[in-house]
């Protein structure tokens, strides 16, 4: 989960998709470490700053979270299946999420897809695509 369109549409298809189910939603976010900034925000970010850091990326995702939840209640699913997980000081989004997964026993990762160019996304790489390709042993439904 992020506070991108692309995470919302995802959000949107999980509750369409399983609202008459029994099955439990974890809106997961993986906040980066502050030492795998790129070299020159690192080199200002000090070790006693890590808690602001992590402090600033949940009030930044916080209101995001509670749209997505909203969104899942309006289809249809019950605040009960809900669950919230925000990493913290993960050294990738990717790996940390695909970490959380395992230790949980998520079965199913949705992620939405992000429209870059082709050359773009090449070189920057994406966290869906990342997901598709290192998730072994469970789903990855990416919302396009």
């Amino acid at each position: 989960m992020d506070s991108t369109d692309d995470a919302s549409r995802g959000v949107t298809c999980v509750g369409h998709l399983l609202a008459e189910t029994p099955t439990r939603i974890t809106l997961c976010h993986a906040i980066r470490s502050p030492r795998m900034c790129y070299l020159p925000a690192n080199l200002y970010c000090a070790e006693d700053q890590d808690e602001s850091w992590a402090t600033r990326s949940r009030k930044h995702i916080d209101p995001w979270i509670k749209k997505a939840q909203g969104r899942l209640i309006q289809a249809g699913v019950t605040p009960e299946r809900i669950s919230v997980s925000i990493l913290e000081d993960c050294t990738g989004r990717t790996s940390g999420l695909l970490e959380e997964a395992r230790n949980t026993g998520i079965g199913t990762i949705v992620t939405g897809r992000r429209h870059l160019p082709a050359l773009e996304s090449w070189l920057l790489g994406s966290v869906s695509r990342q997901l598709v390709n290192w998730a072994r042993g469970m789903a990855v439904w990416v919302a396009a």
